[in-house]
């Protein structure tokens, strides 16, 4: 699911990718499919706890 876009300091590496992912658990049977890409969402993270900004305005 990765988007085609510039890259960034904040991006997850392939190493760390392959140890959070393993950490994530399966999604549930019966709901809505995944539309996200989880390793978008923890370089989210990463870049908020670099910048050591609120998560939440």
């Amino acid at each position: 699911m990765m988007t085609n876009r510039k890259p960034y300091s904040t991006d997850i590496s392939d190493p760390q990718w392959a140890i959070l992912k393993s950490l994530i658990p399966a999604p549930k049977t019966g709901g809505r499919p995944k539309t996200v890409d989880m390793r978008e969402i923890m370089a989210w993270f990463k870049s908020r706890l670099q910048n050591k900004k609120a998560l939440m305005a």
